[in-house]
């Protein structure tokens, strides 16, 4: 599960940290230092696995204050407990369509992000696009209706099966 492509309704600290929920004192503070050597902005290091990343180090910095003191944790566990769903993880997608408003359009839906200039995803939505003209095929995979075609029973324009039937590719 990828920190970057999933979020959750409210912060799981649990993962944040990458421990699990049954972790010492001293488990929760081997793996804030590690954490915070890897992602801190201002450190410079010639190891590998350092990745400065300011967001990334506030999130870690603020989980290890709420589980680092025992009062502190023992209610974030209680929340955890009486409200599951909002730890869940969800994708980047389904968190915009719960709770960003401001990135909805007019029928109420999040936009679909447009693919980088030149990247394969790009390639592969217009040659779709070329093939779905080409077969008479809509956004779905199935046959549209058009002009009945001599002799081609109920096949229409440039059909290859009967409107409704579904194009296999």
């Amino acid at each position: 599960m990828s920190f970057a492509t999933l979020q959750t309704l409210e912060k799981d600290y649990y993962t944040i940290l990458d421990i699990p929920t049954t972790a010492t004192p001293e488990q929760i503070k081997e793996q804030y230092r590690k954490l915070a050597k890897k992602f801190h902005p201002d450190v410079r290091s010639s190891e590998r696995d350092h990745e400065p990343n300011a967001d990334r180090f506030r999130d870690v910095v603020e989980a290890y204050q709420v589980l680092s003191v025992s009062q502190s944790r023992a209610n974030y566990d209680l929340s955890r407990k009486k409200n599951p769903d909002a730890y869940k993880s969800v994708s980047d997608f389904q968190y915009d369509m719960e709770t960003r408003r401001d990135k909805r359009d007019k029928s109420g839906m999040v936009p679909p992000e447009k693919p980088v200039r030149g990247s394969y995803a790009e390639e592969r939505l217009t040659q779709l696009k070329k093939d779905r003209a080409q077969y008479n095929v809509n956004h779905l995979g199935y046959y549209q209706g058009g002009l009945p075609r001599k002799d081609s029973g109920p096949l229409r324009g440039k059909s290859l099966g009967n409107p409704g039937e579904f194009h296999t590719p």
